[in-house]
């Protein structure tokens, strides 16, 4: 309740108590009239009756002078005793000394003057209200012999009047100039009394104008019916804070807010007494507020990013978040509000410290932006881009957090992807200038090589023509300087396989009878202590290589097997029929075509790191002891798939042996 309506309310509940008082008062005067005549009727049954009547007698001459009072008249003036009352001029008596001569006026027009009021001087000197009643007994000639009459002390109604008044006249003042809407009205709509504000608000320009409307017929719009005004207030006898829509003179519509309660008068009389305030404007920003809402909410709904406000550290709970959140993560907003270390318990394990080490350091006042991985509601992790903005209060101190989130999850997979790209792009690179390099290094050992051993030969033939000769070379020595340079002239055919400098001699080649024919040769190669499964697809393609390169392929790959299973182990080929997948065409591989043949050789052998992995194909190197090796093994295999156009892919942990596929394309 407002301000003005507490006022109105105050002085209503003083006027009913100063009323209820005037009333009581009035009755006291019946009363007294009563008793006054009673007394008189029984006047001549009692003795001196002049001494018992309650209220103040007296007699005065025409000259002024007091002949006779009784003991309640001394009471009532406060004087010490009738003599000295008497001995006083009535005339000191009047507060105002033209009273005196309006009562002698009054008797001498109606011989008799009745319930003057007027104000008499106590012996104390201070006021009283009294009511007066008066005659003139006069003699057989008509002259006046002496003035009778009888005095009521109506100090406390006129006091009541007054007080009542007053109130009145600050009750009318206040609702006249109250901003709000002041009403009495009959309960079949009849408006009896309203204040300008309710005129105004109205759009009427008097109040007699408005009081010729009913508000039973013409006042509520539909949408507020009379009837539920009319049902509360005679069950409840009070309404409170109820809203309805009302007609204006030009027919427009205002939202009031009306207070109001049900009087009933000692007659019967029922009227409506309320307060109706225009809360047209509040309506309005209500309905724009709304509609705000609404707008923000099909925003944030559709809106990639996720705002969200949490409290400072280290609980970080969540005051606020978007509804976009389920369609984000699944999430509803509830169990961000219900749970402080629910946002904090899905970030990945992994990130937790790293994200919680940046929020610390916005309480330095700078936003601050970070990507973490967050679970989704189904268990998988998405990334999230977070920038944060701390909230401060009013001494700048950090009060809380604002931010916004997006899932950036395909863009960091398609950096991840790219990066992958451009390393297999850089490993190619790599690995095609070191074939370039061996390339060139093979042709000029081979021409090396060829000069040594003509010049070998040569002085082996001399050395036939002179067999007594003492400075003659050793037949095994001539044998192992031989043997050794046709290893070096293996060794150069290995380095122009990898360097693609030696032309293969490519034909149409059947996979499985490849493996099929060399199977014997790959049994004695690893050795009874590993079993050798073969998985051939009866209806894999052919495909277009050197059948010689092939199988020098898969030779190294099954010695690589060899080598990881000391203890013993399965190596296991298969040949089946496979279509590359999207990945590989993405990254421009000119092996990334549909169609491909697969020959895959696996081991159940250490299996290797990923460090390893990565540099798996690079010439010399091995993870072998040096004396086991030359680290060309798996260059040759990859020269050798690459030439033919084709694709290699290589999955290994350690402990779990390691997976070769080989994909070469499948002849048309």
């Amino acid at each position: 309740m407002s301000e003005a309506q507490l006022s109105v309310h105050e002085l209503q509940v003083e006027l009913a108590a100063l009323r209820a008082r005037f009333a009581e008062l009035e009755k006291a005067e019946r009363q007294r009239t009563q008793a006054e005549a009673a007394l008189g009727e029984g006047e001549a049954r009692y003795r001196d009756p002049f001494d018992r009547v309650p209220v103040g007698l007296y007699r005065t001459t025409p000259e002024g002078r007091i002949s006779a009072v009784n003991p309640a008249l001394v009471r009532m003036l406060r004087y010490p005793d009738r003599d000295t009352l008497l001995e006083s001029d009535v005339r000191s008596l009047y507060v105002e000394p033209g009273e005196r001569q309006r009562l002698l006026r009054e008797i001498d027009r109606n011989s008799v003057a009745l319930d003057l009021e007027f104000q008499l001087r106590r012996y104390d000197g201070t006021h009283i209200w009294v009511k007066e009643n008066a005659r003139a007994v006069t003699g057989p000639d008509g002259a006046v012999l002496f003035y009778e009459g009888s005095l009521e002390d109506v100090t406390e109604r006129k006091q009541v009047e007054a007080a009542l008044r007053v109130s009145e006249e600050r009750f009318r003042t206040l609702v006249e100039n109250m901003p709000i809407g002041v009403y009495r009205t009959t309960p079949q709509g009849r408006i009896l009394q309203a204040n300008p504000a309710l005129v105004a608000m109205l759009g009427y320009s008097s109040f007699e104008e408005l009081a010729a409307r009913n508000l039973e017929k013409e006042g509520f719009e539909p949408g507020y019916p009379r009837s539920q005004f009319h049902e509360r207030l005679n069950r409840d006898g009070v309404i409170t804070g109820m809203e309805a829509a009302w007609t204006r003179k030009d027919g427009s519509t205002i939202f009031v807010r009306e207070n109001a309660t049900l009087t009933r008068l000692t007659d019967g009389q029922v009227f409506y007494d309320g307060t109706a305030e225009d809360i047209s404007d509040r309506k309005r920003a209500e309905e724009e507020l709304l509609e705000t809402k609404r707008q923000l909410d099909h925003l944030l709904g559709s809106s990639p990013a996720v705002l969200y406000g949490c409290g400072p550290g280290p609980g970080y709970a969540t005051t606020f978040i978007s509804e976009n959140i389920f369609g984000l993560l699944g999430y509803h907003p509830q169990q961000f509000y219900d749970c402080p270390q629910f946002w904090q318990s899905r970030i990945h394990p992994d990130d937790v410290a790293r994200v919680l080490d940046k929020l610390s350091s916005i309480e330095q006042g700078e936003p601050i932006s970070y990507e973490y991985r967050f679970r989704h509601s189904d268990g998988h992790y998405v990334w999230l881009h977070d920038r944060v903005t701390p909230s401060r209060g009013a001494g700048g101190e950090v009060c809380g957090l604002v931010g916004s989130c997006f899932d950036i999850t395909d863009r960091r997979q398609a950096e991840e992807a790219r990066e992958r790209a451009e390393s297999q792009l850089r490993q190619s690179q790599k690995l095609q200038a070191v074939g370039q390099l061996a390339a060139g290094v093979a042709h000029d050992f081979n021409s090396l090589l060829m000069v040594i051993l003509g010049n070998i030969e040569l002085l082996k033939g001399r050395r036939e023509d002179k067999a007594g000769d003492t400075d003659s070379i050793d037949v095994s020595a001539w044998e192992q300087i031989l043997n050794a340079i046709e290893r070096g002239r293996t060794l150069v055919q290995k380095l122009l396989v990898f360097g693609r400098a030696q032309k293969s001699k490519p034909q149409l080649v059947d996979p499985n009878r490849l493996i099929t024919e060399t199977e014997t040769m790959l049994r004695g190669i690893v050795g009874r202590r590993i079993k050798v499964r073969k998985i051939l697809d009866p209806v894999v393609k052919y495909i277009n290589a050197d059948p010689g390169q092939v199988e020098q392929a898969i030779m190294n790959l099954v010695l690589n097997a060899r080598d990881a299973m000391p203890k013993g182990g399965t190596l296991t080929i298969v040949t089946a029929n496979a279509d590359l997948s999207d990945t590989y065409v993405a990254t421009g591989d000119a092996a990334a075509t549909p169609g491909h043949v697969m020959i895959t050789v696996s081991d159940t052998g250490v299996g290797m790191s990923e460090e390893t992995r990565q540099r798996l194909f690079e010439p010399f190197f091995s993870a072998k002891p040096v004396d086991k090796g030359s680290g060309l093994g798996l260059s040759i295999v990859h020269g050798i798939v690459k030439q033919a156009g084709g694709h290699i892919e290589v999955t290994s942990e350690p402990g779990k042996g390691s997976v070769f596929t080989l994909y070469f394309p499948a002849a048309e």
